[in-house]
């Protein structure tokens, strides 16, 4: 798992420096970082965790399912349907939960943005002194 996980890192990596200049000046560099952050992050914490709950849960059904249909064979005609319904709710799932991530991404990138252009000018706002402008922004 941990050598499939860094060649996702390292392909992120080389794709984002193989990006021409102008994907950079279309994309502020505090969306860039959250979404490289988000998605290392979710790649080495969470995806391992689901990964080995979802077999489980499968291994589970399928088990569940062997054991009823060698007792009573008509139960099979009656999982079939429910089997599919699944498989549409969780397709819709998928779908809302892909945008709602997509959501919340957008909504976090000016954060970010403004956190990275912070640090990078830190000088510029510590001699002017304008420490307290750029706080009241980072809390608005």
């Amino acid at each position: 798992m941990i050598k499939s996980s860094s060649r996702l890192h390292a392909a992120m990596l080389t794709s984002l420096l193989r990006a021409p200049v102008s994907f950079f000046d279309v994309n502020p560099a505090g969306r860039i970082l959250n979404r490289f952050a988000k998605d290392v992050g979710c790649m080495d914490e969470v995806l391992p965790y689901v990964l080995s709950e979802s077999v489980q849960y499968a291994m589970f059904t399928i088990s569940i399912l062997v054991l009823i249909s060698v007792a009573n064979v008509w139960i099979i005609g009656a999982s079939v349907p429910f089997t599919i319904l699944s498989l549409y709710v969780s397709k819709r799932y998928t779908i809302t939960a892909r945008e709602i991530k997509r959501i919340e991404a957008i909504t976090n990138s000016p954060v970010c943005s403004h956190v990275t252009d912070t640090i990078q000018g830190i000088t510029t706002v510590r001699v002017y002194k304008r420490e307290a402008v750029f706080l009241d922004r980072f809390y608005r």
